[in-house]
């Protein structure tokens, strides 16, 4: 993508609901993700490390959001990814 927020997903979590979305400007995906919502936020997050973290998890994922980092958490595994500033992402076309 020519712009490098293009290659996120923005990830947000609202008191009932988790949902991903994606962009290129001219099209884009919203898909809502199951999961249990303890403190509402939102991030944006490289898709690349998070789909190929994501694919190798099994079991409850815990995300904790802190500022511009997102610790992902299961019973074998904790890692932090660096997030980009949730208004950098482009509205939803």
């Amino acid at each position: 993508p020519q712009l490098p927020i293009l290659s996120c997903f923005f990830l947000e979590a609202t008191e009932k609901d988790i949902w991903l979305t994606a962009t290129d400007l001219q099209m884009g995906m919203r898909q809502k993700i199951q999961g249990t919502v303890s403190e509402p936020g939102s991030c944006v997050i490289p898709a690349k490390v998070i789909n190929d973290l994501v694919s190798s998890l099994s079991g409850n994922v815990e995300l904790i959001l802190d500022e511009l980092a997102l610790t992902i958490k299961t019973k074998q595994i904790k890692s932090v990814i660096n997030t980009f500033p949730v208004q950098d992402f482009p509205p939803f076309p």
